[in-house]
């Protein structure tokens, strides 16, 4: 079905991600894990089908609703690791909803994945990912779908936006370790314009959204605190430790698609009404 998008977990990113694709003429069908979500979702205007990884019969049940039919479809399934999900049956299911795409749909794949999977230094998509075994679940659920034809995987740098102020994060607390790292944020903005544009351009690969902009973890968090009127965090007197800072490239996107992040720069972010 042309210009047809399915969007697997519309939760915070995905339902706005639906909206605005909507506004530029997509036909967008998206998923919940529960009938009450599904619910959720049609009175917000979004046509919907419940889909649970967990239940295989739901595979079958989102099939027959057309879910794989589309001619995109995107993922947005990051692993439940600290609720206690374990790394096997997050690629397990992952592997049966690859199959269902294989058996059933024809389209463009697009995995929502992280820069979680880089290791410290100043990193790009050309950067080999790291070893350790958190982003060694994050590079095998990638491979998963590297493999099919005409996949695009987008790795988000931190999410802030709507429902999540950065001056929550470390509000109030003291004795903050790593004051003088870098910070790695994306803004939701940037992330439902870097998909919608990927889309559009149909674009295959790896991509980073990441604000270009990396002020000290001490700078920005206690900036962002105060922004939300609260306590700003204190942060321990530390020497900076040989390798131990992450900077995110995120221009492959700028250079290739002429793309633009809204919000390039974090402490003007934090006054714009954006968050």
């Amino acid at each position: 079905m042309k210009n047809n998008v399915a969007i697997i977990a519309c939760g915070w990113l995905g339902q706005p991600l639906a909206h605005a694709l909507q506004a530029q003429g997509w036909q967008i069908q998206g998923t919940r894990r529960s009938e009450a979500g599904v619910q959720q979702l049609q009175a917000d205007g979004i046509e919907a089908v419940c889909l649970d990884l967990a239940r295989p019969e739901s595979l079958i049940h989102a099939a027959k609703a057309g879910l794989f039919s589309a001619e995109h479809i995107i993922i947005n399934i990051p692993p439940g690791l600290r609720s206690g999900q374990s790394p096997a049956d997050y690629l397990g299911q992952l592997q049966a909803l690859k199959q269902a795409i294989i058996t059933y749909g024809h389209g463009r794949v697009m995995f929502i994945s992280t820069t979680g999977v880089y290791p410290n230094g100043v990193v790009d998509e050309t950067t080999e990912p790291a070893n350790d075994a958190r982003a060694q679940v994050f590079v095998a659920a990638e491979q998963l779908f590297a493999d099919l034809p005409k996949t695009c995987i987008v790795r988000l740098a931190g999410l802030v936006g709507p429902g999540r102020h950065p001056g929550r994060f470390f509000a109030g607390k003291t004795e903050v370790s790593g004051g003088d790292l870098a910070v790695n944020l994306v803004h939701l903005d940037d992330c439902i314009a870097g998909v919608s544009l990927l889309l559009q351009v149909s674009a295959t690969g790896i991509y980073n959204l990441c604000a270009p902009e990396h002020l000290s973890k001490r700078e920005f968090y206690q900036q962002a605190a105060l922004a939300l009127g609260k306590t700003a965090p204190t942060f321990i007197a530390e020497p900076q430790m040989a390798g131990a800072d992450k900077r995110v490239n995120g221009h492959k996107i700028c250079r290739q698609h002429g793309f633009r992040y809204q919000h390039a720069r974090l402490i003007p972010m934090l006054a714009n009404g954006s968050l």
